[in-house]
């Protein structure tokens, strides 16, 4: 039986910048830390870990979001 994905994801949220300079001075990423977005939309979380030094993941089921993410980790020299 093949499972409709349609019917189980979440929609695509974009975070507010104000709201992401918020969760990173709670989590604190150090460089050299190891972090995981699980459902990273757009990578833009995975990015700014990454520009923090961490060691940066993100998964995405979704096609159009993982070519998103990998075109902005291009931009970004990531």
């Amino acid at each position: 039986m093949k499972t409709d994905l349609r019917k189980i994801l979440v929609p695509y949220a974009e975070s507010e910048h104000e709201t992401l300079d918020d969760l990173f001075e709670l989590i604190k990423v150090k460089p050299g830390q190891k972090t995981l977005d699980m459902g990273s939309g757009d990578g833009r979380m995975v990015i700014e870990m990454a520009k923090r030094g961490a060691e940066a993941h993100g998964i995405e089921i979704i096609e159009k979001y993982v070519r998103r993410s990998l075109w902005k980790i291009a931009q970004a020299n990531l």
